[in-house]
């Protein structure tokens, strides 16, 4: 009888395994009887890695970051104020199926040109070297209203040859830089604009024909 419970004693004292005390493993290398488990992390890592490198591969053979993309696709397009300004004009121009006449110049929303304008006003240049100057807000707004000068004939030009020739605003092209916008009509019109207080508004008007001698 003594024997048997020192016996039991001892083996009160001897304490089973439980699953604490099996290692732990990971997700990735715990392996099953027939090793199947590793066999499939393996396939998804390699699907993963593939789809990775071909990511990297499309984005590089563009030669542009994605954010830059965007930015060169949309060089091409004139500001809104650059339109807005062409579009004013265009509506005040003379009959675009003949020629330049300036006495079928229609009426022009002089206020509208006129806030599309630099607060300083505008500088005009030919590359002929007529209508050279600068006129300030005031100066424009007299002319346009009383529709005379050469100011207010060049602008109405410029809104002419637009409605003619560009009708589309791709048509135009658009240079920017950290100063200003460049829109320009091919061969005709360049008009400048820079940022003012709120926001783009033209600062020149270039007139590009060369008149032959």
């Amino acid at each position: 009888m003594r024997v048997r419970l020192l016996n039991f004693a001892r083996g009160s004292l001897t304490r089973r395994p439980s699953l604490l005390d099996r290692p732990l493993r990971s997700l990735g290398s715990a392996p099953t009887r027939d090793g199947s488990w590793e066999r499939r992390s393996d396939i998804v890592g390699g699907m993963l890695l593939s789809l990775i490198m071909t990511s990297a591969l499309s984005l590089s053979s563009s030669g542009f970051p994605a954010a830059q993309l965007g930015a060169s696709q949309q060089e091409g397009q004139a500001p809104p104020q650059a339109r807005a300004f062409l579009e004013a004009l265009k509506k005040a121009a003379p009959p675009a199926s003949g020629a330049f006449d300036i006495r079928r110049a229609g009426k022009l929303n002089v206020e509208r040109v006129l806030e599309l304008m630099a607060p300083g006003g505008v500088s005009f240049a030919d590359v002929n070297g007529v209508a050279v100057g600068h006129a300030s807000l005031v100066r424009l707004s007299r002319d346009l209203k009383s529709r005379r000068g050469r100011f207010y004939r060049a602008l109405i030009h410029l809104g002419y040859v637009y409605s003619r020739r560009f009708p589309r605003d791709s048509s135009v092209s658009v240079q920017r830089t950290p100063s200003d916008v460049r829109v320009t009509l091919p061969a005709w019109y360049t008009i400048v604009l820079r940022p003012a207080h709120d926001g783009l508004r033209v600062t020149s008007v270039e007139y590009l024909q060369r008149q032959r001698p």
